[in-house]
């Protein structure tokens, strides 16, 4: 049976038409069904938070009608069962009443033994959901599981919904296909069929030579009378014609079909060919060097290189658009018998993606590279700060003011101090976290970095402070305040080569910092500087990672983009404007509290004995061990040594009735902190441990602190700094 070319075309496109719909078909209804599950979920984990709300009161109070507080949430229509347990998992209250003896789900029991988080559990017509009712007894305890609530929710709802839109979208998706079935199948005809008609007509009509009328049979289809003809047509075109032209329709015909900017150049490098990708990319250049970014006439930034046997050349080129690009230009020169060059061809490929992701992957690598060798430094080196200053510390304690010593321990305590500082900067370019939050001043912050820069600044730049004596106080990590704010103000410094103001201001500030952020009271810090400033489109890239307006090689383009990532870890805003030759202002705004700023001050008797018994020192770094013992005899206690996992183990089973507390190293070989705290929670869940690492609280220190640690102290750490810990814990 012979088909019609239409008939063909129709019958495969209706295929892939159907096809295409059905697949369609198929996506919406999954999507559709997955948004209005998710939209269950969402209410079903909304009502049982808000019923695990309303239980809390109930059962701290044995008041058994727990769910009357909250009748809105459990009569709902698609609420099927509301409970509130104890945490032994019996039921004191239902709705329905008559479902109060139910029992949850046994997943669920099983999954709360483990964690605290809600959980929603699907059924074949329900959804169960469970949540702890959790207890604080103050904002600093611990939150405490006083019982767990189950809401059932029906999925009739949302089966009958899906089902009527699946029903829907069949049958809209079935119109839809007979309806471009049918259109297709009618442009197929005028558009395809018919044109072919009269090409093979106008086909005939040229071999004859004659305008005819003259209607030909039909072969199988349309296509196949248009081969036979043009097959006629090509033989007698080829008697007629040369060879050479249809040579030279081929080389044209592949000049144009390259993706590639081709050309070709005469002797003196004037452009005599080229192609539409060249065209589109350079416009109607006339020589092949004014669109090249090079040096030199136009005809010596070709032919010398190739002289050089450089084949393959790099350079930069600018498209019609005024758009820089990176190329690499291909060469073949035409010689002459004597060895001249007459002209050139070759094609010219755009690269510049492909070098901004070899520039971008090599930053990214340079600075994963950097933080970690700046972590690694920040440990040991923090580890090395241990010995000096804990054993400066203890000779201090030893000596008076008056003593010629004195000073000059407090000098190296100090200098230690301060070196501490510079390591917790560098494991915050590393971890990019956060140290210890306090209650400061950012006067305090300004006053420090004012310090610094006032002595290491050039005195062609004058250095203004207007500080606000009423300023409120914010939730913050001093260290990194004042990173960002010695950051600020070195820009500023190098915007002003020839010198000029940096102006340091703080005041408060109540509203909204920015378009749509929240009202609020807000301490602000100012840097401004009289430099050279910034343009429009500088300004609107200053806080991407690597860029950069410095020259090549002095600067990272990192600067910015860190001070913008503390003040947004710390719930902050930060603004900059700026105007070419007037300088730069870069505002920051941090949330406000009621507390007071804290004041760095260790009472006199917090550096004394608070209790009997022994403290187990955990390190793999005997400076480490020798200086923490050192510490703790000082103020009174026995020491115990190990110098890994395994050993402290074997001690604290011997004699975990006489170790109050473990100061315990987060990385040690044999058995990590990690590890070793797990063994020793098997050996005693009330076990007293204090982490101790040069690392940040984050990461493996905090994962720890999550697992039950009682604190964390940063080495180094002197003897004010150890007994206040340890007044904190063994209190």
């Amino acid at each position: 049976m012979n088909l019609s070319l239409q008939t063909k075309i129709s019958a495969y496109a209706a295929l892939i038409i159907i096809v295409i719909t059905a697949v369609n078909t198929y996506i919406f209804t999954s999507a559709y069904y997955s948004n209005i599950e998710k939209r269950l979920i969402l209410r079903g984990e909304t009502l049982n938070y808000s019923l695990s709300k309303a239980a809390v009161e109930g059962l701290l109070a044995e008041n058994l009608d727990l769910i009357t507080n909250a009748s809105f949430i459990v009569q709902a229509k698609d609420v099927v069962l509301s409970q509130v347990y104890q945490t032994t998992w019996d039921a004191v209250d239902a709705y329905p009443i008559k479902k109060l003896r139910e029992s949850p789900h046994p997943d669920a029991v099983k999954y709360f033994k483990e964690s605290n988080e809600p959980l929603y559990i699907k059924n074949k017509d329900s959804y169960e959901f469970y949540s702890p009712v959790v207890f604080k007894y103050s904002e600093k305890s611990n939150p405490l599981t006083i019982g767990f609530v189950r809401i059932v929710l029906s999925s009739v709802n949302i089966q009958q919904e899906f089902k009527k839109a699946v029903v829907k979208n069949i049958i809209v998706s079935g119109f839809a296909v007979i309806v471009v079935i049918a259109i297709f199948h009618i442009l197929i005809f005028k558009v395809v069929i018919s044109p072919i008609k009269r090409l093979n007509k106008s086909i005939i009509m040229f071999k004859k030579g004659i305008l005819s009328e003259t209607k030909y049979a039909h072969q199988k289809d349309e296509f196949g009378e248009l081969f036979y003809e043009f097959e006629e047509m090509s033989r007698t075109v080829k008697e007629r014609e040369q060879m050479l032209v249809d040579s030279e329709k081929r080389i044209k015909s592949i000049f144009e079909r390259v993706e590639h900017a081709m050309f070709r150049l005469d002797g003196d490098c004037n452009i005599i060919q080229t192609n539409s990708r060249f065209n589109n990319m350079f416009g109607n250049v006339k020589k092949i060097c004014e669109a090249l970014i090079s040096e030199g006439d136009s005809k010596n930034c070709i032919e010398l290189a190739s002289l050089e046997k450089h084949v393959n050349i790099e350079r930069e080129a600018v498209t019609k658009e005024g758009d820089k690009i990176t190329v690499l230009i291909s060469l073949y020169p035409e010689t002459d018998i004597n060895g001249h060059i007459t002209g050139f061809d070759g094609y010219i490929i755009d690269i510049t993606e492909k070098k901004r992701l070899q520039e971008s992957l090599f930053h990214a690598r340079k600075m994963e590279a950097i933080g970690n060798l700046a972590g690694g430094i920040a440990h040991d080196f923090n580890n090395m700060l241990q010995g000096i200053l804990g054993y400066a510390s203890l000779l201090k304690m030893n000596l008076s003011e008056k003593d010629n010593m004195y000073k000059p321990i407090d000098i190296i305590e100090k200098s230690a101090i301060n070196a501490s500082n510079l390591t917790k900067q560098l494991l915050g370019f590393a971890r990019k976290g956060k140290y210890i939050i306090s209650s400061i001043s950012l006067n305090s912050a300004v006053e420090n970095i004012y310090d610094v820069i006032s002595r290491t600044f050039d005195r062609t730049i004058e250095i203004r402070k207007i500080l606000s004596s009423n300023l409120w106080t914010v939730e913050a990590d001093k260290s990194q305040i004042e990173h960002i704010i010695l950051n600020l103000c070195i820009n500023a410094k190098d915007a002003m080569p020839d010198g000029g103001i940096v102006t340091l201001e703080t005041f408060n500030f109540e509203g909204e910092p920015i378009p749509s952020a929240n009202y609020g009271k807000y301490a602000v810090l100012r840097v401004s500087d009289s430099g050279i400033g910034l343009d429009e489109s500088t300004q609107k890239k200053i806080f991407e990672p690597f860029f950069t307006t410095k020259e090549h090689g002095k600067g990272t383009g990192m600067g910015l983009a860190m001070v913008y990532g503390v003040v947004k870890n710390h719930n902050g805003f930060i603004n900059v404007y700026s105007e070419i030759g007037r300088g730069s202002t870069f505002t920051i705004y941090l949330p406000a509290i009621e507390k007071m700023a804290s004041v760095e001050k260790i009472e006199e008797e917090t550096i004394k004995k608070l209790t009997e018994g022994f403290i187990l020192i955990v390190d793999d770094e005997e400076i480490i061990r020798d200086t923490g013992k050192a510490l703790l005899e000082t103020l009174g206690y026995n020491v115990l040594e190990a110098s890994n996992g395994l050993d402290a183990l074997e001690i604290y089973k011997n004699r975990q009735n006489d170790i109050l507390l473990i100061i315990l190293d987060v990385m040690m070989p044999k058995m990590n902190g990690k590890e070793t705290f797990i063994k020793l929670k098997e050996i005693n869940p009330l076990v007293n441990v204090l982490m101790s690492s040069g690392f940040s609280i984050n990461g493996v220190a905090r994962e720890i602190i999550d697992l039950g640690a009682k604190g964390f102290i940063q080495k180094p750490y002197n003897m004010k700094e150890l007994s206040k810990q340890l007044k904190e814990f063994l209190i």
